[in-house]
């Protein structure tokens, strides 16, 4: 839905985070957390929700990597096997 949500997507709450630059839809936030572990803490990071693209510090990007199992597919790109998504830690 171009514009407007979709409440039957989702449950639980939208949390709205400001965002530091339009050009790059970039943002900061506090921490990531994967299955209730910290993963990385106070950094930036560009999201597009256009895209299954996510960019930030290599650090933190390896550390979702390596936390949700995601596979080595080259030239700095993952990815998570659509069998295993029920798989995945919140």
């Amino acid at each position: 839905i171009l514009g407007a949500i979709d409440n039957t997507r989702y449950s639980g709450t939208i949390n709205y985070i400001p965002v530091t630059s339009q050009k790059w839809w970039s943002i900061v936030f506090t921490n990531i957390s994967v299955g209730g572990s910290v993963i990385s803490a106070g950094t930036r990071a560009v999201i597009d929700s256009g895209s299954s693209l996510i960019l930030g510090p290599t650090t933190a990007i390896t550390n979702i990597h390596r936390t949700i199992k995601a596979q080595f597919y080259g030239n700095g790109l993952y990815y998570v096997d659509c069998a295993s998504v029920s798989r995945l830690p919140t």
